[in-house]
Formats: C-alpha cells, structure tokens, sequence
C-alpha cells in the first residue's frame, strides 16, 4: 500500500511535522509541496533526497498562516519556526484533515521515557523520486517520493548488482556490510582496493556465499563490492 505525504509553506515560515506512531506500509508515497511566501520565493530551491530519507506518517500536510499559532507544543509537533511569524501544523490523512487532541504534556514525557529506540530497518528509505536528485527546482513543486523499508529493499535494485545478490534485502546483508564497514567507508569502488582489502572482501564474501569472477561483469567482485555499497547506504 502506497501513501502520500504533502508538506507545504506559507508567508515566510516553514515546518516540518513528525509523528511519532511507526509506519508498517511495505512501501510509502510522499509529496513535498512548497508554496513561493516572499520576494525571495522565486529563488530556486534544491531537492537533494538520499538513501537515508525516512517517513514516519503515512500522509501530512504543513501549513502556516500569520495569525494562528501553533497549538502543539514544538517538541511534540516538530515545528521549526524560521520567520518572524509562529507555525501551524495541518495533518491530512486521505483528504481529511485530522483535528490534533489535546495532550497531558506531563503524561506525554513520561511515555516517551519509557519508548523503544526506532529499529533501523523498520525505519522507510527512499527508493525513487519524480525529480532527480540534485535538481534546482522553483519553490512550489511538487515531488513524488516513494520509500520502502529496508527490509523489503531487494539489492537486485542496485545497477550492475552481483547476481548472487539479486533477490538478498538490506537487512539480510548487513551483517557483511558491517564486516566491510572500515573497507567500504575508505574505497568507494573495487578499483580503489588494495590487494589486502581485496583479500579481506574475497573472504568476507565466500561467507555470504558469492562467488567471484571477474571474467563475467556479473559475478566480479566490482559488482559484489558496488551491491555492498548500495547495502550500507540503505542500512
């Protein structure tokens, strides 16, 4: 199930908004949404998504006007004021707008005390967006995201992926990527690689059972190392 995510601003003030309740949507859609404020709006804004984007509401809006202000309180809303004027969250789920309760702050503080940290893997990552990261676009375009968690991430997705590797998930792979963590973080490709790395990455991939030969462009360690990339990006 696909969901949507639409964040919009106005008169000269921003938001961002975050709910707390995790998401469980093999796969979620989102919407980015700016609106020009100023005299400054028609400046070019950058859209520059990665791998590490996250969602946490399964669809959002954020609006602001000059007189309202923001009825919950900042730390729970995720408001960020940055005009002159205060911030009001709007949450919409499926064309309607959800009335946000009141809420026993005190209660509030002691419920997050005893929360869980957020599993990893649980948390969506972006996997594909209608505008290429990167690109210069005008304040008030909207942009398409979807994102997916890594669990349900295939490494198959990754260009030039290892064939071994074609129906392996992130998580699945990840105990090799921390295996590789130093190695992966110091070379960005297989090219880079010393002859002790290259060893160390033969090694670490015989135990992912993945076989290597360079003479074929799908089974190479170029290849497996490049899917091991992809795999530490989304972990």
């Amino acid at each position: 199930m696909a969901t949507r995510k639409t964040t919009k601003t106005r008169a000269g003030s921003g938001t961002g908004t975050t709910e707390k309740a995790p998401t469980r949507t093999p796969a979620t859609k989102a919407t980015t949404r700016t609106t020009p404020t100023e005299p400054q709006a028609e400046l070019a804004a950058t859209i520059a998504t990665s791998p590490l984007a996250t969602a946490t509401d399964t669809k959002a809006t954020a609006t602001t006007t000059p007189t309202r202000t923001a009825t919950y309180n900042a730390n729970l809303a995720g408001a960020i004021e940055v005009g002159s004027k205060a911030a009001e969250m709007v949450i919409v789920r499926d064309g309607v707008e959800i009335t946000a309760p009141q809420l026993n702050l005190s209660r509030v503080d002691a419920y997050v005390e005893r929360l869980k940290p957020v599993v990893a893997f649980s948390t969506p990552r972006v996997v594909q967006q209608s505008v290429k990261p990167g690109t210069r676009v005008a304040k008030g375009t909207v942009v398409d995201l979807v994102l997916v968690p890594p669990t349900n991430i295939e490494l198959g997705l990754v260009d030039k992926a290892h064939v071994g590797f074609q129906h392996r998930t992130v998580d699945q792979v990840a105990p090799y990527v921390e295996q590789a963590r130093s190695i992966l973080e110091r070379r960005a490709t297989a090219a880079d690689l010393t002859d002790n790395e290259r060893a160390q990455m033969y090694g670490i991939l015989q135990q992912a059972d993945i076989v290597l030969n360079d003479a074929d462009p799908t089974t190479s360690l170029d290849a497996a190392y490049r899917v091991l990339q992809g795999a530490k990006a989304y972990s």
